[in-house]
């Protein structure tokens, strides 16, 4: 409850899931993500470098966690884009990390959702939390072009030296995020 609240500069909605993809036609092209479990950060660059972060919240309105971002190994802290850019993922745990703090924590979700909004920045470093990116907010292309799609997006964010949701063009197996 001390976290500065913040209002969002896009709606930042919960992520729908489908579990049966026969429902998309085959036809037209779809990217397949596995929904992470986690707690939804936005993270926002200008110049290449991060300034802010901050919680989904109830959508609206979220969280400041810029301090606990910058003692996250996986946000890069300067990337190579000087315009803005504001990129949607999730704050997680993984699970071999979890399991040392297991036995006070109910689940990773829970446990990195919690420490992410701890006030202590070298206390949220211990708890060794991961930024896994799944969207790009500001586009990724000057007023020019047409709009990227969405696995080029994520393709650019790796590039910048993001970790991105593993994600296929088809039903097949994800790589493996523990």
């Amino acid at each position: 409850s001390e976290l500065k609240k913040v209002t969002h500069n896009h709606p930042m909605l919960s992520l729908p899931k489908s579990k049966d993809l026969s429902v998309f036609d085959p036809n037209k092209g779809y990217i397949a993500m596995p929904k992470m479990d986690g707690l939804t950060c936005s993270l926002k660059y200008i110049d290449g470098k991060l300034i802010s972060a901050e919680t989904r919240g109830d959508g609206i309105e979220g969280e400041d966690i810029t301090h606990n971002a910058f003692v996250i190994p996986s946000i890069p802290k300067v990337i190579p884009y000087t315009e803005e850019l504001v990129v949607d993922g999730e704050i997680i745990c993984k699970f071999n990390d979890f399991q040392e703090f297991s036995g006070s924590y109910k689940n990773p979700r829970n446990f990195a959702a919690g420490s992410i909004r701890l006030l202590n920045s070298e206390e949220c470093e211990k708890r060794k939390l991961t930024f896994v990116a799944w969207d790009v907010i500001t586009p990724l292309y000057s007023k020019d072009d047409i709009e990227y799609r969405l696995s080029q997006k994520l393709d650019m964010l790796e590039s910048f030296g993001f970790a991105t949701v593993p994600r296929c063009l088809s039903a097949g197996n994800f790589a493996d995020y523990d």
